[in-house]
């Protein structure tokens, strides 16, 4: 039986977007695309940590190899990105909807203050190591 290490830490935002990026931390193969979240789901979200406001944990496991996974938290891992980098896709019409009522930006748009104020927000992350895969995929994908 091997035995679980979880460490409690916390990221900023740009080095979770960063190791993103650069293919430091992975999606596996059982976690459901990114993506799915509304338009306006992620102008929320993106204003909720702009205000500081606490979000969920992201749960990450990292394997015997050193990769790191995303086990929880991929929406607002990948939504961050697409904030940071410019990416969202939204109609012209949602844009200035979101403009008028949530105050909307893209990232570029921000003040300095304001990106660097963004980029240094802080996630909680779980990460967990030393789990048998197969143990893991059974235990934390199924309602077993």
């Amino acid at each position: 039986m091997s035995s679980i290490e979880f460490i409690n830490s916390t990221r900023t935002v740009k080095n979770v977007v960063t190791d993103m990026v650069h293919d430091k931390i992975k999606v596996p193969m059982h976690q459901r695309k990114s993506g799915v979240w509304t338009p306006l789901k992620k102008v929320l979200f993106i204003n909720s940590c702009k205000q500081g406001f606490p979000i969920p944990s992201i749960l990450l496991f990292e394997d015997v190899d050193g990769i790191t996974w995303i086990e929880d938290g991929l929406q607002r891992i990948t939504t961050l990105k697409e904030f940071i980098t410019d990416g969202f896709k939204f109609t012209e019409k949602d844009e200035k909807k979101f403009q008028e009522v949530h105050g909307y930006k893209k990232f570029t748009e921000l003040s300095q203050l304001e990106k660097v104020l963004f980029e240094k927000y802080t996630l909680a992350t779980l990460t967990y190591r030393d789990w048998e895969t197969d143990r893991k995929s059974t235990r934390l994908n199924s309602s077993h």
